[in-house]
């Protein structure tokens, strides 16, 4: 479907969850399709969303994730809105034709499916996040969220002691002037006394 290189969950508890996302994908996929046929302009945001769940599962991104949770929050809403707007009106499966029945029993599909995906998909977001916070995903290639580090994440390591001595020595009481100080240097001198 996507050139996208996929990359090994490190742990079970992610495996578990990429799988939980593959499945949450092809339903997903199936709603998708069949709000196409109802309305195309909807299947494409649909299919877009599908696209952002299958770059997620495949990559282990976790800001992916946290963009289709919201996608499906936004699509949460109109289920919502067309079955409360039934009930207001006293017409929820009462005397309507059969296109309204479907409509209806999609609309509550709907409603259930995105509550459903929105879980799953947050409790795959904290394994990734934490996965990514201890270092343990690396995504390969130059991706959209990678940065200047090769495209995977990384966590920032403090300089060897050495270098961290050198610097508290160099800073004095003298400003640094431009260079990788970035013209800034401690507070060296004494307070004032307000008031």
């Amino acid at each position: 479907m996507c050139p996208v290189e996929p990359v090994p969950p490190p742990t079970s508890e992610a495996k578990k969850h990429v799988s939980n996302l593959q499945c949450l994908f092809y339903v997903h996929l199936c709603f998708a399709l069949v709000k196409f046929m109802l309305s195309p302009t909807g299947g494409i945001l649909e299919l877009l969303t599908c696209f952002i769940l299958y770059i997620s599962k495949q990559t282990l991104q976790f800001c992916n994730l946290v963009m289709y949770i919201i996608f499906c929050c936004f699509d949460v809403v109109a289920p919502f809105i067309f079955i409360g707007v039934q009930i207001q009106n006293g017409t929820f499966f009462v005397n309507a034709d059969s296109l309204t029945y479907g409509l209806t029993g999609y609309a509550i599909a709907c409603f259930l499916f995105y509550i459903i995906a929105i879980t799953v998909a947050f409790r795959a977001y904290r394994e990734f996040k934490a996965l990514s916070l201890e270092g343990a995903i690396q995504a390969p290639g130059a991706g959209m969220m990678g940065g200047g580090n090769g495209g995977g994440y990384y966590v920032r390591q403090p300089p060897p002691d050495d270098d961290v001595e050198q610097q508290r020595g160099n800073q004095g009481n003298q400003p640094a002037r431009g260079g990788a100080g970035g013209g800034f240097a401690a507070f060296s001198g004494q307070g004032v006394t307000i008031g």
